[in-house]
């Protein structure tokens, strides 16, 4: 369980980092311009994930 609350916090972290750029630096955005719900999307699961992993029991 350590091994899954690991890698969701890691991909959560990524995910809003990820959206964080796309929402302030359009320069370098990888989505279309015009996707602002797409960002607040990509935030709201790295939300999702990181507090998924803070909120998974270990069954030990």
């Amino acid at each position: 369980m350590k091994i899954l609350r690991g890698i969701l916090l890691v991909v959560g972290v990524g995910l809003i980092g990820f959206g964080i750029v796309n929402l302030f630096i359009p320069k370098y955005a990888t989505i279309a311009n015009d996707s602002g719900n797409q960002v607040i999307g990509i935030i709201g699961l790295g939300v999702l994930a990181v507090l998924a992993s803070i909120f998974a029991k270990n069954n030990r």
